[in-house]
């Protein structure tokens, strides 16, 4: 039969890059719980988590990859344990991007280079 949503509830609006998005928590029969975002301008709501919910809270950044269409499943958060592997910077990396441990301010101008290159 497959699993079901019990409940959905609007937990927060985050402006990303001026666009409003809603995240809501999916809790399903099972006891499971996801996240899905919606972006909402006023006069439509549109489901932007088509493939797959977030089993966390999306942060900003998982959030801004979904808004510009970029594979969110290459942007993961984590505790900064390793360093970043930008050179000379000494600052532990909570991103995880293709590969690259950065810190919070290389992950985004990793980014800008990876969508300037493209």
């Amino acid at each position: 039969m497959g699993d079901h949503v019990s409940s959905e509830e609007t937990m927060e609006t985050r402006v990303i890059d001026g666009v409003s998005i809603d995240i809501v928590r999916l809790i399903w029969r099972s006891g499971g719980v996801s996240y899905d975002l919606y972006s909402n301008d006023g006069n439509a709501v549109e489901l932007l988590t088509t493939g797959e919910s977030f089993d966390l809270i999306p942060t900003d950044n998982e959030i801004r990859a979904v808004i510009h269409g970029e594979d969110s499943q290459h942007v993961e958060e984590y505790e900064p344990s390793e360093p970043c592997d930008y050179p000379n910077c000494l600052n532990g990396g909570p991103y995880f991007v293709n590969g690259k441990n950065l810190c919070g301010t290389h992950e985004s101008e990793y980014r800008q280079f990876l969508r300037e290159s493209s």
